[in-house]
């Protein structure tokens, strides 16, 4: 990491650029959740927001320079559940699921397994997802 990429790290989130890794299967929703965090964080420097269709793709990514992966729980080449423990396993990033999946069940598991947050894709939920991303890069920046 960077001096640049270091001193942004230490801005409060609010006012620092995010970098965010969308994993969705579906190319049209993914290309809803990254225009839709891109609008909502346009003003802030050094934002970038990445989308992806698979558990292999996110894989190939430079996993520790995101402070969020917004992740589906259901992808092409891998469960959400098997995903999110292999990036638990190589960095410390706070994943929150984005998905269809409205179980309850299948929320606790996901949280129990290490997610830090469960949002069901309803009704404005592109609307309610940047202060979801806000609040989970916060919470995970207390937690350090």
């Amino acid at each position: 990491m960077s001096d640049k990429d270091m001193s942004n790290k230490s801005l409060p989130p609010c006012s620092r650029g995010i970098k965010v890794l969308v994993v969705e299967d579906d190319p049209d929703q993914c290309q809803l959740i990254c225009e839709s965090l891109k609008m909502h964080f346009i003003d802030r420097p050094d934002t970038k927001i990445t989308g992806v269709g698979t558990g292999g793709e996110c894989l190939s990514q430079q996993l520790h320079d995101f402070d969020i992966i917004l992740l589906d729980y259901t992808l092409p080449d891998i469960s959400g559940i098997d995903l999110l423990e292999r990036i638990i396993g190589v960095c410390d990033v706070p994943v929150v699921f984005v998905t269809c999946n409205s179980d309850i069940a299948t929320a606790a598991e996901a949280i129990r397994r290490g997610a830090q947050d469960y949002v069901v894709k309803l009704g404005d939920y592109l609307f309610a997802l940047p202060i979801v991303v806000e609040k989970n890069i916060r919470l995970h920046t207390l937690k350090q």
